[in-house]
């Protein structure tokens, strides 16, 4: 099995007030879109989820990565928690010649704070998984294989990170017109 696991934590500001921003942030299924790689498999109910990490690594290896996922927002503290949450049927962990599938953990964290005129967002997200080795793979040894792994793991999570960032910011504005929401 390769360990993959991925993190970042980042900070960026919102140019709409924070219960707009909460608002925006606290439906999941709407934020998917912005999430590169990461897809909606299913929606168990509206705060459970399975998501899909997807990608092409080394022009060659397809990658997916399921995960099932519990939305909890409060409110009172402007904070969004994303966290594994277990869902029947479980993804078997399966392998073929330039392929690779498994289950694994997706968390993520949202805390909103008021800043200036707009929100500051303070966003972590973290990725794991145990995923068997693709046959192709199989003469690399597991050290080797490991640290490749979490080299494009981390990469990936930032540039998750940062589009979902980008995207997701220059969204809202557009969202809380459509929606009457003041900024």
């Amino acid at each position: 099995m390769i360990a993959v696991s991925g993190s970042t934590h980042m900070t960026f500001h919102l140019p709409v007030d924070t219960a707009a921003a909460f608002a925006f942030y606290s439906y999941m299924p709407r934020l998917i879109p912005y999430l590169p790689h990461i897809r909606l498999v299913k929606e168990h109910a509206e705060n459970h989820l399975r998501v899909c990490y997807f990608a092409r690594e080394l022009t060659a290896y397809d990658i997916n990565i399921y995960c099932d996922i519990l939305v909890e927002s409060d409110p009172v503290a402007y904070a969004i928690h994303v966290t594994p949450y277990a869902a029947r049927p479980f993804v078997k962990p399966k392998a073929g010649l330039y392929a690779a599938s498994t289950y694994g953990q997706y968390t993520s964290t949202s805390l909103f704070f008021p800043e200036g005129e707009g929100t500051r967002l303070e966003y972590s997200l973290e990725l794991s998984a145990n995923l068997p080795e693709p046959w192709a793979l199989k003469l690399v040894p597991n050290p080797v294989l490991n640290s490749i792994a979490s080299h494009i793991t981390n990469g990936r999570i930032d540039e998750i990170a940062h589009q979902f960032i980008e995207q997701s910011a220059a969204a809202i504005p557009a969202w809380a017109a459509k929606n009457k929401i003041t900024v």
